[in-house]
């Protein structure tokens, strides 16, 4: 692994967003377009080079797709992994066992929970894809329907203002579309939300699935744990609180449709 900083230009002109400072690169990974790697090889650390690439014909971002680049690269400093000997002092050292049989046991459980957690994901999904499939939708309350196309339209222009982007420009570079082709893909997609939703709250209702304002900030509490922050973290990095931005993204129905498939799940039969 090497730690770079770069500069991409074409011509005199630098590339938007083709730079950066203290960049891991796994040498052999192929995370930059062809050429780049093979041209660290056998540079000294403190050193820099200048490599003369073109951009695939294929390259995802079609304005610079076939064009000549020149990155000017430094390298800061060399990485490299060693992997260590498995044995009761490397146990001692990275856990609370002193020999092998209790280390694997936990090991062991370890995988075994993780497996079971992703077998019944993958139950829950297919449950999930029949049930939305064979679901009949009457009409789509309107309201709910626009409400999820404003949503889906919001986080997409905050995404433009967070890269310091026209709309237009934001829709044209990494949606490769404009507003008519946007509105399009937003009515389909806020349709098949909509629709998720409809579905997941009726089933809740029918089967008397209670989720509680308690329940509601329980799951707050738990999204807030597992990503590692605190409400006040959370504040200070998003600059909103947990509840805005739950609100915002409508975190209750994610939290009921979870309720809901584990109800299913426990009340599904395997046909053989």
């Amino acid at each position: 692994t090497v730690n770079i900083d770069y500069t991409g230009k074409i011509g005199k002109k630098t590339i938007p967003n083709g730079s950066a400072e203290k960049q891991d690169l796994v040498i052999g990974s192929n995370s930059f377009i062809p050429g780049f790697e093979s041209g660290l090889i056998g540079k000294k650390v403190g050193s820099s080079a200048t490599l003369n690439l073109t951009f695939p014909k294929n390259y995802t971002e079609k304005d610079l797709a076939g064009k000549k680049v020149a990155f000017t690269v430094k390298i800061n400093f060399i990485k490299k992994q060693e992997i260590p000997s498995y044995n009761e002092a490397f146990i001692k050292k990275n856990s609370k066992y002193d020999n092998k049989a209790d280390y694997e046991k936990y090991i062991r459980k370890g995988l075994e929970e993780q497996k079971k957690k992703t077998a019944e994901s993958a139950e829950n999904k297919e449950l999930w894809s029949k049930i939305v499939t064979n679901a009949k939708i009457k009409k789509y309350p309107e309201k709910q329907l626009q409400a999820e196309k404003d949503r889906m339209t919001k986080q997409y222009k905050k995404i433009a203002k967070q890269y310091k982007m026209s709309w237009k420009k934001f829709l044209k570079k990494y949606m490769h579309t404009n507003e008519a082709g946007f509105n399009k893909q937003v009515n389909t997609s806020a349709k098949a939300a909509c629709k998720q939703k409809l579905v997941a709250y009726a089933i809740k209702d029918k089967e008397n699935i209670k989720f509680t304002k308690s329940d509601y900030k329980k799951e707050l509490d738990k999204t807030l744990k597992s990503a590692n922050f605190t409400r006040e973290s959370f504040q200070k990095q998003y600059n909103e609180s947990i509840e805005d931005y739950a609100e915002e993204n409508d975190f209750r129905s994610e939290f009921v449709l979870e309720k809901v498939l584990k109800e299913i799940h426990n009340q599904a039969t395997v046909k053989h």
